[in-house]
């Protein structure tokens, strides 16, 4: 029968065609579907519940508590004086008081990233607030030689006395350091409860403005302190970061609209948090990633309409591929001799990093860069009166250029005032990518990519093969612990070359975790009726011991290699 025939003949060539399916393709494909219903579990599993009235009622009742008891605060003058070199500007007497306000900020005020304490490595939900400081509080010398801070700090003070007062209400009041320096701390609040605590607040101080400051005073060659180099830029960054809202807050609204762009926020914090790689005293915090979706979605790097694990990977791809820290470009120079006719050809080394610019809207990086007013300034002032010879003719050259700014990775805000990436460490960043790299090869082969790569925990004492301490020692009283550890590193890294993969300083948010124990980021806590301690003894690490530990990653390969080479002999 022919018919019959047809059809067996078509069956045939169907069922060889089934055989010759790549069956890793059916796989790959299996593996995506399970990995999106399980990360689509982990989030239903990490978010919190913004619908439950009774939270949000508590939130609000307790805003408004301490919004009101920080609105009654009275600075004396004479209170102000003993820590600030001047008196204060203004007349600070009981009938006109502070006038001071309490503003949401960061993913606080935008309600982004907010998870429960299984999404936070069982640590309370934790709210940020600003109390802004009028800028007619300050003189206009005031941003030089911490003195801004000196007034900052003993308002701070007066809030923190304010609050605790009121136990009952208010909770427990402590001071915490959670950056690089010392100098500025912030307030953290633990509302009272009879069971246990919902949530904790973390209080920070601030100014509303700095116009006050001139443009000029916070580029990256202007010293506003008596040393200069990192630490002086160190300085403009932290002035900077007092009023940071006001270059985050408005677009961090953009990713209001979109819901997965929240859950991709969220993935990353778990993903941080098993690294120990979140709530770092010189690493990513969860405004500046933020930021950075909203940078990826304004140069169309990123499309709202991805899935989550989608825009995640698009994160990771853009921390592993970016040249945060700058290469090393040889330059040739023909120089001639002193004596002579001779040409010698001498090589120097020019490193750039790259330096990300957060466009104004979607009309791309390179449109805000070049048009901004400070950019502007910087170049007709180097133009007609440069500080130094070498200065870069551009602001984004002189972010680029790693001889010049000597942080770290860079990031700004439209303006090119503020570097949002200004407190993290070269140390930080190489881990960052480092993870970054390994974690987008787990989910391109690795069958239990899920597990791998949220589930897994590696923080600081799981992660490396040896531990060293050392007792932290600096040259000078009021030199800061940060700043005294990052030659250390440079030049360990330096002197180990590649015997070793990778070395990480002990930092915050590596405290070991379970159900039952919350997290311990190890903020050193001071209490409330001590008082902020002055300049002073500033040599003490962000977990508060006056040592340093550094764990070190050992290239099995070569690290029983002799010492076989050195320096080059020219270099002293």
């Amino acid at each position: 029968n022919l018919r019959f025939t047809m059809v067996s003949h078509s069956v045939v060539e169907d069922a060889s065609l089934l055989e010759a399916i790549d069956t890793a393709s059916t796989q790959d494909l299996h593996r995506s579907n399970l990995l999106r219903l399980q990360v689509t579990e982990l989030l239903a599993e990490c978010h919190l519940d913004l619908e439950n009235r009774k939270w949000t009622v508590e939130t609000q009742e307790y805003f408004h508590l301490i919004s009101k008891t920080i609105s009654q605060v009275e600075v004396k003058e004479t209170g102000i004086r003993e820590l600030a070199d001047k008196p204060l500007s203004v007349d600070l007497g009981p009938s006109k008081g502070l006038c001071l306000s309490v503003q949401p900020t960061g993913c606080t005020r935008t309600r982004l990233g907010w998870t429960k304490k299984s999404g936070n490595a069982q640590v309370l939900p934790t709210f940020d607030y600003t109390v802004e400081i009028p800028s007619s509080v300050f003189s206009t010398k005031d941003y030089l030689h911490y003195r801004y801070f000196d007034k900052r700090n003993a308002i701070m003070n007066a809030i923190a006395k304010a609050l605790s007062k009121d136990l009952k209400k208010v909770g427990l009041v402590e001071f915490v350091r959670i950056h690089g320096s010392n100098r500025p701390p912030i307030l953290r609040l633990t509302p009272p409860r009879r069971k246990a605590p919902q949530f904790q607040v973390y209080l920070h101080v601030g100014m509303d403005d700095i116009d006050w400051i001139p443009k000029l005073r916070l580029v990256p060659n202007r010293s506003n302190i008596k040393e200069d180099g990192a630490k002086s830029q160190f300085y403009n960054h932290c002035l900077l970061f007092d009023v940071r809202r006001k270059f985050e807050d408005s677009h961090l609204e953009q990713l209001m609209e979109h819901k997965s762009c929240n859950d991709t926020l969220i993935l990353l914090q778990v993903w941080a948090l098993q690294r120990g790689l979140w709530r770092n005293h010189d690493g990513w915090d969860k405004n500046s990633v933020a930021l950075l979706i909203v940078y990826l979605l304004r140069t169309n790097k990123m499309n709202p309409r991805m899935t989550p694990i989608q825009q995640f990977a698009v994160v990771l791809h853009t921390w592993a591929t970016t040249d945060w820290l700058g290469r090393k470009e040889e330059v040739n120079h023909k120089v001639r001799a002193a004596q002579g006719q001779a040409i010698q050809t001498q090589i120097n080394e020019k490193r750039t990093r790259t330096v990300l610019v957060l466009p104004f809207d979607r009309n791309g990086e390179n449109a805000s860069a070049p048009s901004t007013e400070l950019s502007k300034l910087y170049e007709k002032q180097t133009r007609d009166s440069p500080m130094t010879p070498d200065d870069p003719r551009t602001l984004h050259e002189a972010y680029s250029s790693t001889n010049h700014y000597l942080l770290g990775p860079v990031f700004v805000d439209p303006s090119m005032t503020y570097n949002y990436l200004g407190g993290v460490s070269p140390n930080f960043m190489k881990l960052l990518v480092w993870h970054s790299r390994k974690s987008l090869d787990d989910l391109n082969k690795s069958r239990s990519a899920f597990e791998v790569v949220f589930m897994q925990r590696a923080r600081f004492w799981q992660q490396w093969d040896l531990y060293f301490r050392f007792p932290a020692v600096t040259s000078k009283a009021n030199d800061d612990w940060e700043f005294s550890v990052r030659p250390l590193l440079e030049r360990l890294e330096r002197g180990l070359g590649d015997r070793i993969y990778a070395m990480r300083v002990l930092s915050n948010g590596n405290g070991e975790f379970t159900e039952d124990a919350g997290d311990s980021d190890q903020f050193p806590q001071l209490d409330v009726h001590v008082g902020i301690q002055e300049r002073k003894g500033l040599m003490l690490s962000p977990t508060g011991t006056d040592h340093i530990i550094i764990g070190v990653s050992i290239n099995p390969e070569t690290s029983q290699r002799m010492v076989d080479r050195g320096p080059p002999s020219d270099h002293p």
